[in-house]
């Protein structure tokens, strides 16, 4: 692995957290690390170890990463200690570590649901490979929370011999993102090359001149809500108000509207429809009302129902003409699920600008109030919209 220190290095920024900085003015087009196949934690490359070959059989990408790293760390003579000694330690902004204190904030929200349910399936996972691998040591169930930690917030997926696989790129994975409202804050890019040994497999560059003391950014993911910032990265940006939201519209037995809600793209429960959007979003709102309105059709509307499957196979969702009744019917029904939800925070929204103003200074707890606060707001948003549409 090669990294070009005279040109850049990690610092630390705040609250544990680190960057890639330059130390020195960079031109366009500078190649700044290359970190070959070897130097990359797969499991691909763990060929001699038993315990992968057999895991390979049943374990899915980001398991047998995990236990690649599980294996990894608690060699001594493993060639990526260095890289383990390096990753932070203390993991407290991160929902699998989360204490009572923080899971209090976040109390009534939807990224709490969010991360309930995401730590059951981990638990799940945790149970399966145990079964599956009674031979692994040491694999405690708060270790396999630290490797996940680990593996949510720095891997990427890499084609290796034509296989998708999840992948740690030591140094590449110190590089921090950016707001995807903010698309000129990138200044470097990332070019994948599965090439014979010994030639660069990740190459990092210059996007485009970069000035001394500048930290070096890149683009995780498109169109990420704080929530999915907060579950994947353990952090929030302040300049960021969207949110993702989950909310459950109550649903009869009607086999045709399930289809027309599935045909819609949305999870469809027992006795509920979820949406589950990025809340600050227009599109989120007309989401809702659609699902609203089309469970408030009568059931016995048989031609109504199929005039909406026919427009929805053409791509004409919006082009659905419902009655007046209807609209405020599914207008009702939307503002009575999101004052319950409303109801459920512990804080009003004065509350949590107050509570930011006294939080100035530490940005892991003003993220989980921030996150709190503009899922409230984006409910209060679709409520008076809903009451506009009902008088």
């Amino acid at each position: 692995m090669k990294i070009y220190k005279r040109k850049v290095e990690i610092r630390g920024i705040r609250e544990g957290m680190r960057g890639v900085f330059a130390v020195e003015d960079i031109a366009p087009s500078e190649e700044l690390m290359s970190i070959p196949l070897h130097a990359i934690i797969t499991h691909e490359y763990h060929t001699n170890d038993p315990t992968i070959k057999k895991a390979r059989r049943y374990l899915k990408n980001i398991d047998l990463l995990a236990v690649t790293v599980h294996q990894e760390m608690n060699n001594p003579n493993s060639t990526f200690k260095p890289y383990f000694d390096f990753l932070p330690q203390n993991l407290s902004n991160y929902f699998l570590f989360f204490d009572k204190e923080k899971r209090d904030l976040l109390k009534g929200t939807n990224v709490l649901k969010v991360i309930d349910s995401f730590t059951e399936r981990i638990n799940h996972r945790y149970d399966n490979i145990r079964k599956l691998l009674p031979e692994l040591a040491n694999f405690t169930l708060i270790n396999f929370y630290r490797y996940n930690t680990y593996i949510l917030s720095r891997s990427l997926i890499l084609k290796i011999n034509g296989k998708k696989q999840s992948s740690l790129v030591p140094s590449f994975d110190m590089i921090n993102t950016f707001p995807y409202t903010h698309p000129y804050l990138q200044n470097v890019w990332v070019a994948y090359k599965d090439r014979h040994p010994g030639e660069p497999y990740v190459r990092i560059a210059s996007l485009r001149s970069i000035k001394a003391g500048t930290e070096l950014r890149i683009m995780y993911r498109g169109d990420c809500t704080n929530t999915e910032y907060l579950v994947n990265y353990g952090f929030v940006f302040d300049t960021l108000k969207d949110v993702s939201l989950r909310v459950e519209l109550k649903l009869g037995n009607s086999q045709v509207k399930r289809k027309i809600l599935r045909k819609l793209g949305n999870e469809v429960k027992e006795n509920a429809v979820v949406i589950l959007k990025n809340a600050s979003d227009e599109k989120y709102w007309q989401s809702l009302r659609l699902a609203a309105q089309i469970i408030e059709v009568d059931d016995s509307d048989k031609d109504m129902l199929e005039r909406i499957l026919n427009l929805i196979a053409s791509n004409q969702k919006y082009d659905i003409i419902f009655s007046k009744d209807n609209e405020s019917k599914a207008a009702a029904q939307l503002i009575a699920t999101l004052n319950t939800l409303l109801a459920n925070y512990p804080t009003a929204i004065q509350e949590d600008y107050e509570l930011l103003y006294q939080h100035a200074s530490h940005s892991a707890t003003r993220g989980l109030i921030q996150v709190r606060l503009c899922e409230k707001a984006a409910i209060s948003r679709i409520v008076a919209v809903s009451y506009t549409h009902l008088t």
